[in-house]
């Protein structure tokens, strides 16, 4: 049966509802790099299906001009190596 609700009501069952944003895999270890740092993530590291380019792209280069970057990324043999530019 349908219910009415108040304003209160439904601001918190909305909130209670909406997914929570997970935290970027390694990205302690990410902020931690000074300039020209990398870090080395092994392929047996990897806990995801999504291949550690695809992850990387969406969450540091999609939508950011190449000037602006903070990271760069490369498949490297037996992983995947992060260096922080800026």
């Amino acid at each position: 049966m349908a219910k009415k609700l108040t304003k209160e009501e439904a601001e918190k069952l909305l909130l209670s509802s909406k997914r929570t944003p997970k935290q970027i895999l390694f990205i302690d270890q990410i902020n931690e790099l000074k300039k020209g740092e990398a870090l080395f993530i092994s392929e047996k590291e990897w806990p995801q299906k999504t291949t550690m380019t695809a992850y990387y792209y969406q969450k540091f280069t999609k939508g950011v001009d190449k000037e602006d970057r903070v990271i760069s990324y490369n498949r490297v043999k037996g992983g995947f190596m992060i260096t922080k530019v800026k």
